[in-house]
């Protein structure tokens, strides 16, 4: 398991998703906006992941080759130029395509990420969906919830979406 291999705690299979955009503390009654934009964006493709990689040795990631598939970049422009229309604050930094696996890892370093292969269950991730996930911190870690977010081949349950995040 990887998880162990890297002195971490793995993100709970239902929990893994990409954020396109990161959109903190956005009041409750912009939610209906955002669903809305949501499904109004082109239907998500397959996302191929290949690379491993970390951010600092901490948090491992699994993540689309360099550069990632068009509708990827596609998606996030049309998602954050929606969300600039409707005056919506996210977090404007480039986007570093991602799905993170594993939390609190003790330092990996970069050769030992050379060697790990890629989760068998995260390369075969499939076709993507596009939803509102609300984040709450905890002590614990993350809680999410799913918001149901009609077109596009969003849905609600177990699933590995690309996210709009909101942090609450």
């Amino acid at each position: 398991m990887l998880a162990a291999r890297c002195g971490g705690r793995a993100v709970a299979p239902a929990d893994i998703h990409l954020t396109l955009a990161f959109i903190a503390l956005a009041p409750r009654r912009c939610e209906r906006s955002i669903v809305e934009l949501i499904a109004s964006l082109p239907a998500p493709g397959v996302l191929a992941l290949s690379r491993v990689g970390s951010f600092d040795g901490r948090l491992i990631w699994i993540a689309p080759p360099e550069p990632p598939a068009h509708w990827l970049d596609v998606v996030a422009a049309r998602l954050r130029a929606g969300l600039d229309r409707l005056a919506i604050g996210y977090d404007r930094k480039r986007l570093r395509a991602h799905l993170t696996l594993v939390r609190g890892a003790r330092g990996v370093q970069r050769a030992a990420l050379a060697r790990i292969e890629a989760p068998a269950a995260a390369r075969s991730m499939g076709k993507a969906r596009i939803c509102l996930v609300e984040s709450t911190l905890l002590p614990s870690g993350s809680r999410y919830r799913w918001i149901e977010t009609p077109g596009n081949g969003s849905g609600s349950g177990p699933h590995r979406p690309a996210a709009a995040g909101e942090e609450v």
